[in-house]
C-alpha cells in the first residue's frame, strides 16, 4: 500500500505542507490511519483487504492522546502498516468523523510509537 498524500489528504498544497512537516520533524516512519468508531469492523475489513504480515496479529498500541484515539495496529501481508483509530475522547478525531460521517484516512507526521 503506496501512501499518496496529495490524493488521501485533497490537495497539493497539503501535501506540501504535510511533505515540510515531515522533513522538519523526521519521524521514525509513516504510518497510514483509518479513523473509524467501530473498531472491531474495521479491523475485520482491513485484514480482508490487505491481510496480515506472516505470524503477526493486530494488537493495541499507545492511544493517541493528541486526536484523543484508542489505537490499534495491523501489520498487512504488503509489509506495511495501517493504525485504526477510534474515538475514545470528544476530542479531534471524534469532531472529524462527525463533520465527515465518514471513516477517513489520516496521516499523522510524529514519531510513531506503534512498535
Amino acid at each position: 500500500m503506496t501512501i499518496d498524500p496529495e490524493r488521501s489528504l485533497g490537495g497539493g498544497a497539503v501535501a506540501d505542507m504535510l511533505a515540510r512537516l515531515i522533513d522538519v520533524v523526521r519521524p521514525q516512519r509513516i504510518v497510514t490511519g483509518w479513523a473509524t468508531v467501530e473498531l472491531d469492523r474495521a479491523e475485520t475489513e482491513t485484514v480482508a483487504v490487505h491481510g496480515l504480515a506472516a505470524g503477526q496479529v493486530p494488537r493495541a498500541a499507545p492511544d493517541d492522546e493528541l486526536l484523543g484515539a484508542r489505537c490499534r495496529l495491523i501489520p498487512t501481508a504488503t509489509g506495511d502498516n495501517v493504525v485504526l483509530l477510534e474515538p475514545s475522547t470528544e476530542g479531534r478525531l471524534a469532531v472529524a468523523l462527525a463533520r465527515r460521517r465518514r471513516r477517513r484516512r489520516a496521516l499523522s507526521p510524529r514519531r510513531c510509537r506503534c512498535r
